[in-house]
C-alpha cells in the first residue's frame, strides 16, 4: 500500500475520530498530512500542491492574527514561547489537513468512503450531543473516570425543564459547550447542502432517515444555545447558497 492511500485511511480516522477524541483525531490528522506530502514530494508535484488555493487562504486567515498575539503580549506581558505553544497559534499545522482532504475527495475511487466517513462523524456527534442534553456530568469525564461521577467535577450547564425532567447544554464528548457547538457548525452546513444536492440518488427510505438525521442535528445545535455558532452556520449557509444559485 502506497503513502497516498495511507493517507486517505488516516484522513478518514481522523474525520471519525474528531467527535470521539481531539488529541486522537490530531495524531491521525498529522499522520495523513505527512502521507499526503511524502507522496507529493515524491511525484515530484509538492510545489504545486502547496500552491493550492484553499491551503493559501488558511494560511493568510491565521496570518491575520499575528497583530492580536503581539498586541497580547505587550498587554497581559505573555510570553512568545507561551503563545506559540498553548494558544490557537498553535494549531496553525493544522491548515494542512486541508491539503490532504481537497486532493483526495476530488479522487472518485476515495470519496464515497470520505462521505461515509463524514456522515458516521454527523452521527456520532448527533448521538453524544442527545445523551449530554439529559446527563448532568460531563460525558468525556464521566468515561475517562471509569464510568463515575468523582465528587468536586464541574457538571455541565443547565438550559431547562423539559416536560419536568433536567435538561443540559449539549457537549457531546467535549470539553466545553462552545467546542462542541464549534463542531456542529463545521459539520451542519456542508452535510445539509450534501444531502440536499444528492436528494434525487437515492432511495425515498434513505432520504426519509438523513431527513430524521438533519432535524436531530438542528435540535442539537439549536438546544446548544450558542449564538455565535448560529450566526455562522446561517452565514455559511448563506455563502454556500449564493455560490449554488
Amino acid at each position: 500500500m502506497n503513502s497516498n492511500k495511507l493517507s486517505v485511511i488516516f484522513l478518514n480516522l481522523f474525520i471519525i475520530s474528531f467527535p470521539l477524541s481531539v488529541t486522537a483525531s490530531q495524531s491521525f490528522a498529522i499522520l495523513s498530512i505527512f502521507l499526503f506530502l511524502f507522496s507529493s514530494y515524491s511525484n515530484k508535484n509538492l510545489l504545486i500542491t502547496l500552491k493550492n488555493q484553499s491551503f493559501m487562504s488558511a494560511i493568510a486567515i491565521y496570518l491575520t492574527m499575528i497583530p492580536s498575539f503581539f498586541f497580547h503580549i505587550l498587554q497581559y506581558e505573555t510570553s512568545l514561547i507561551s503563545i506559540l505553544t498553548k494558544s490557537e497559534i498553535s494549531d496553525f499545522w493544522m491548515c494542512f489537513v486541508i491539503l490532504p482532504a481537497y486532493y483526495h475527495i476530488r479522487n472518485p475511487e476515495y470519496r464515497s468512503l470520505i462521505f461515509r466517513s463524514i456522515y458516521l462523524c454527523v452521527f456520532l456527534v448527533v448521538v453524544s450531543g442527545f445523551i449530554t442534553i439529559f446527563t448532568p456530568f460531563r460525558l468525556a469525564v464521566f468515561i475517562r473516570d471509569g464510568f463515575q461521577v468523582k465528587d468536586g467535577v464541574r457538571l455541565q450547564h443547565f438550559a431547562g425543564d423539559f416536560w419536568g425532567r433536567y435538561t443540559y447544554l449539549p457537549i457531546g464528548l467535549m470539553n466545553t459547550h462552545l467546542t462542541f457547538g464549534g463542531l456542529c457548525g463545521l459539520l451542519f452546513p456542508g452535510i445539509l447542502f450534501h444531502l440536499g444536492l444528492t436528494l434525487k440518488d437515492r432511495k425515498v427510505w434513505k432520504n426519509l432517515l438523513f431527513l430524521l438525521i438533519s432535524i436531530l442535528f438542528a435540535i442539537v445545535i439549536f438546544y446548544n444555545q450558542s449564538r455565535s455558532i448560529w450566526l455562522g452556520i446561517l452565514f455559511v449557509i448563506g455563502l454556500i447558497g449564493i455560490k449554488l444559485f
